[in-house]
Formats: C-alpha cells, structure tokens, sequence
C-alpha cells in the first residue's frame, strides 16, 4: 500500500461503487424496469440478494442477466 501512496494513486472500492450506484433512483428505476418489482425490497431499495440470485449463475440466461446489468451500473461506476 505505501508503494500506491509514493505514487499518489487512487484507490477505489469499485463494490462500494457499486452499491452506491444501486442507491440511485434513475439506476433503481432502470433495474426494476428490466428485472421487475421482484428485486425490490419493502424499504423501495434494491434487495441485492435478489437480484444476484437473477445475474449471477452459470446458465446463457444469468450472463445476459449480468450483461444487462452490468450496461446500467457500469457507466456510472466507470466515471
């Protein structure tokens, strides 16, 4: 970690990106939108657990899932 220091390089924690991008209304609208009220929690957020349980597998459905996904959340984690 000293070595990024000396260099003056950022650090970031892309899975805390992440959730912070789930949070957004905009991106939580376009999920629900694509993956249905289904991975709603009753709080209004996005329930996580859900909607891995929708990407993240091995089957031609879950990658098209995780692609789908991956084209909302990414954009805004990229930035």
């Amino acid at each position: 970690m000293r070595g990024v220091k000396s260099l003056r390089l950022s650090i970031i924690d892309a899975d805390q990106a992440g959730h912070h991008q789930l949070r957004k209304p905009e991106i939580r609208d376009q999920l629900m939108r694509v993956f249905g009220n289904e991975i709603i929690a009753q709080d209004g957020e996005i329930d996580r657990r859900r909607l891995a349980l929708l990407v993240f597998g091995e089957t031609p459905e879950h990658n098209q899932r995780r692609e789908l996904l991956n084209q909302i959340v990414r954009p805004g984690i990229q930035n």
